[in-house]
């Protein structure tokens, strides 16, 4: 998992992460499919940062409770940023 930080190159694993993550097929994720997602990973996430991740991450402004792939992505990425390189943006 440590080399698919790269969002290009290892576009299958989150893909996969998703696919597996929607246990209903709905294309969307929701709350307790994004939170089985997170822990997949290794992340612990409370109830109330998972709604907000929802919330935030929801095309249709939080009707759905769910999260479509390309806003999954969009997750991924910021996570990958806030994660990984703001330490080093802080640092220098």
């Amino acid at each position: 998992m440590q080399d698919c930080w790269d969002i290009h190159s290892c576009g299958w694993f989150w893909q996969s992460i998703f696919e597996r993550s929607d246990k209903d097929r709905s294309g969307r994720i929701d709350v307790n499919e994004l939170r089985d997602a997170l822990l997949s990973l290794g992340f612990s996430v409370s109830p109330v940062v998972l709604d907000l991740l929802v919330s935030k991450f929801d095309k249709s402004g939080g009707k759905n409770r769910a999260i479509e792939y390309d806003n999954f992505i969009e997750y991924v990425i910021l996570s990958v940023f806030f994660f990984l390189l703001w330490p080093l943006l802080i640092y220098y």
